[in-house]
């Protein structure tokens, strides 16, 4: 069955890793927009996901504390605003209904993708941080209190999201998980429910695959995860998915949960690819990383950008001495390279860049998986 991955990211990419393990475990596809082989037809990056929810049989979301980026796309005619009624209590106490609406440009991008799986009468199974339920419920009953600051959710529209989910005909159950431990057993529990309930009306069975090597690579933002994902495509390489952390101190903090034992199954091997100027920020972890012998650390020197500048113009790189980083990439290429990289790395020569710079060559070495013989 093929199944769509739907949550934030930047909160739970620890998380995710293991349920991408768990599912594809128990024979699954899983379609989440890390992965490498994720669809990319140069349309805006939220409208490939919502064309990628449509060609999936059911899709997973799983809330916690953020609400995530608001949706950008060009739009979709059933993508409007979205009107719920709300259970909330007066300053006497008295439980009331309230209509509330949420206009379109507020919408997350995740909520659009579970508008999508609506829309398009797909089975929705949701699993909720405890925590962030039990917020709501105190949010409901202060919902008269218009600078409300939850304690843990990041943004009160979170609670709005989950009412909403509660609201729709179907699939409006959510399950409240407290742990990865209690996660992992309702989800199997579910896996194994909708594997006898539901049949897959695909021609493509054969797609689905069954559970092989996956390489987790850790960087630092959106861009970085774009250009790993251009360089697996160009090499054709299978089941990857490239986590962005949204920066360097979230970077290392992503690295310390994703070497915790209970996510040691979540990944054969594990790649942290930064920026040079964040060497000493891990520093700390060195002891704990010799006896993780599936962790790899790569740095580039000064910046990511130099190995982009070093594929793309090999001229432009040897004559600044390799020394390019975001500002000599933005003059060089313009800012708007940012924006297409996905079509840029078409024209990169990833050979021509394993000879400039040997730590970009170590690098595709470790993702190839030919560490014994280059």
């Amino acid at each position: 069955m093929r199944i769509f991955l739907s949550s934030t990211t930047y909160d739970l990419y620890d998380v995710r890793a293991f349920v991408i393990h768990e599912l594809e475990k128990d024979g699954h596809e899983v379609v989440y927009h890390e992965n490498a082989t994720f669809p990319v037809h140069f349309g805006h990056s939220h409208d490939e996901c919502l064309e990628a929810v449509k060609k999936c049989d059911v899709v997973v979301c799983i809330v916690d504390r953020r609400y995530g980026g608001r949706y950008k796309g060009i739009g979709a005619p059933y993508i409007t605003n979205q009107t719920i009624e709300i259970r909330q209590h007066d300053e006497s106490g008295r439980v009331l209904n309230k209509e509330i609406t949420i206009p379109v440009e507020q919408l997350s991008i995740s909520w659009c993708e579970l508008i999508t799986a609506f829309e398009h009468k797909m089975p929705v199974m949701t699993f909720a941080r405890k925590r962030m339920l039990d917020e709501k419920e105190t949010r409901r009953r202060n919902q008269n209190v218009t600078d409300f600051l939850p304690a843990y959710v990041e943004n009160n529209r979170v609670f709005d999201f989950v009412d909403w989910i509660t609201k729709q005909q179907r699939s409006n159950w959510v399950a409240a998980f407290d742990s990865i431990v209690d996660l992992r057993s309702m989800l199997l529990r579910w896996s194994a429910a909708v594997k006898n309930e539901f049949v897959v009306n695909r021609e493509a069975k054969d797609d689905v695959h069954s559970r092989a090597s996956h390489i987790a690579i850790l960087v630092e933002g959106e861009l970085d995860r774009k250009f790993v994902r251009g360089l697996v495509q160009k090499l054709n390489l299978p089941n990857f998915f490239a986590i962005s952390t949204g920066g360097g101190s979230t970077l290392v903090h992503a690295l310390r949960a994703m070497i915790e034992p209970q996510h040691d199954q979540a990944y054969d091997k594990l790649i942290v690819l930064a920026d040079a100027d964040l060497i000493g920020r891990f520093s700390l972890l060195q002891e704990r990383l010799k006896s993780e012998s599936k962790v790899h650390l790569v740095f580039a020197s000064p910046a990511l950008e130099a190995w982009m500048t070093a594929g793309l113009d090999p001229a432009f790189y040897t004559a600044n001495n390799g020394r390019i980083s975001r500002k000599e990439f933005d003059q060089r290429f313009g800012k708007k390279a940012r924006l297409e990289l996905d079509s840029l790395i078409a024209n990169y020569d990833i050979e021509v860049a394993r000879k400039l710079v040997p730590e970009f060559d170590r690098f595709i070495t470790l993702i190839s998986g030919d560490e014994n013989g280059v």
